[in-house]
């Protein structure tokens, strides 16, 4: 029990990592993130490395729409198990499972 409180809080500490950066309410907003779908906003802020963590813990493909304020093209299939992300500079500023 003490290992996993212990990993929990180490979890915890480097997530607040009190600089700020990749705060949601500090991102630009996304351009290229479809508006239908579901959000994902625990994806938000996160770098891609981050993000690809998650999305396997969660078994979701990861699909890139867009990066640095261009818009890739996509199918436009839907897709329940992949998560569609678009960055800038290296953090997630839309996230959305569509």
């Amino acid at each position: 029990m003490k290992v996993l409180s212990l990993v929990l809080l180490v979890f915890v500490l480097a997530a607040c990592d009190g600089d700020g950066e990749g705060s949601p309410d500090d991102l630009p907003e996304p351009m290229c993130i479809s508006q239908v779908g579901s959000e994902a906003p625990d994806f938000l802020g996160l770098t891609e490395a981050e993000a690809a963590d998650l999305a396997e813990q969660r078994e979701l493909q990861v699909r890139e729409v867009g990066r640095d304020g261009e818009c890739f093209a996509v199918t436009d299939d839907l897709r329940t198990d992949r998560i569609n992300l678009e960055f800038r500079d290296d953090r997630v500023v839309g996230a959305a499972i569509y």
